[in-house]
């Protein structure tokens, strides 16, 4: 009985050494994580210009990547709701960055003009690098945002115009690079989330009309209507062809015009003899503009 007991506790010992080293051997284990980001994470780039993004590879001996450009665009329904379509290869209307990129470094160039909002739709630009080493490691890519770096200023910004009268409108745009100018719209709507001001209907002719002037259409001559309308308020929007998400708006107010009516000269009689003389004019009723 006394060997039998000896027996089990040296199988027992025994069993606890294996166990114990088996643990060692799976904790003592030098199998690196690989990980891939990408610095900036996150960037506006301006049409025309270019931009460096960095790998940063940790867990490798072996820190060069392999580089791709893709692209995804997002659809937003009457409900809110978006949808983002799957990613595919950038072109030259969304930019790119050299082919067969493998540095630690790559550049990224804006397309010359920002992409057609309707086939490019909210538009993200998806930067990715992959470690040589572990092309199956987690990677964290970048997201890149393309900005016209366009602004719009109307001047005057504020108007008020006697009915069958005009008022001319100025735009000041900036980096507008292909001189496209801007169109004009005279509109009494209000804009929604998904309905920007751009997209309203316009109310002419009944609120008066816009005809741009110009060559490069950064002007326009405001003409009111022969009377005023039940609604006399009315926005004035000028919208960036380059960019018809840079726009900027004004406001026309629409008063009663008329003839200038005279009641009164003085003097009634000017100095026999005198070449220059003063004469007075009493208005019955003030100019309406």
């Amino acid at each position: 009985m006394k060997d039998r007991n000896s027996y089990f506790k040296l199988w027992l010992g025994l069993s606890t050494i294996f166990v114990l080293a088996i643990a060692g051997c799976g904790g003592s284990s030098n199998t690196n994580v690989v990980t891939v980001s990408v610095s900036p994470s996150a960037a506006t780039v301006i049409v025309s210009q270019s931009i460096t993004l960095t790998s940063l590879v940790s867990g490798a001996t072996n820190l060069n990547v392999t580089w791709a450009c893709t692209f995804t665009t997002t659809t937003v329904a009457s409900t809110g709701k978006p949808t983002t379509a799957s990613a595919l290869p950038c072109t030259s209307d969304t930019g790119n960055i050299p082919a067969n990129s493998t540095n630690t470094t790559v550049t990224y160039t804006a397309p010359n003009k920002v992409p057609d909002p309707t086939k490019f739709p909210l538009l993200q630009i998806i930067i990715t690098a992959t470690s040589v080493e572990d092309p199956k490691a987690k990677t964290t890519p970048a997201t890149l945002t393309l900005d016209s770096g366009i602004s719009v200023t109307l001047t005057p910004a504020t108007a008020t115009v006697p009915t069958g009268e005009q008022q001319n409108f100025t735009v000041n745009l900036t980096n507008d690079l292909q001189n496209q100018g801007v169109t004009f719209l005279i509109t009494q709507g209000t804009p929604t989330t998904t309905i920007p001001f751009p997209s309203l209907t316009t109310c002419s002719p009944a609120c008066g009309t816009i005809t741009a002037t110009g060559t490069t259409n950064t002007s326009a001559t405001y003409t009111a209507p022969s009377t005023v309308p039940t609604t006399a308020a009315l926005t004035i929007v000028a919208t960036s062809k380059g960019d018809t998400t840079r726009f900027t708006v004004g406001t026309i107010s629409i008063i009663q015009g008329g003839p200038i009516t005279f009641n009164n000269v003085s003097p009634t009689i000017a100095p026999q003899g005198s070449s220059l003389y003063s004469i007075y004019l009493f208005l019955l009723r003030p100019p309406s503009r």
